[in-house]
């Protein structure tokens, strides 16, 4: 097995079910499997037609797949898969 699928792996079962992230001033924010998670360099900066907060969380299905892959694609984003 590759590194890379070995992480894939291990990454699967770490967020099987959910996540939560932790955050200093907001509290917890529970993050269920099938979200994904879009981390902006730049608040306010636009992409796939949509002005990104610094964090956002959408549901399983709010975001097609090419959105995701353009998102993903732009260096002032980070995109998390929550399985």
């Amino acid at each position: 097995m590759s590194e890379e699928t070995k992480k894939a792996v291990d990454a699967a079962v770490a967020f099987a079910g959910g996540a939560d992230i932790l955050s200093r001033g907001d509290g917890t924010i529970a993050v269920p499997g099938g979200s994904v998670i879009v981390v902006c360099r730049r608040p306010g900066f636009r992409r796939a037609g949509i002005e990104h907060k610094g964090l956002e969380i959408y549901a399983d299905g709010d975001l097609s797949e090419e959105t995701v892959a353009a998102i993903a694609a732009d260096p002032q984003f980070e995109v998390i898969r929550v399985r």
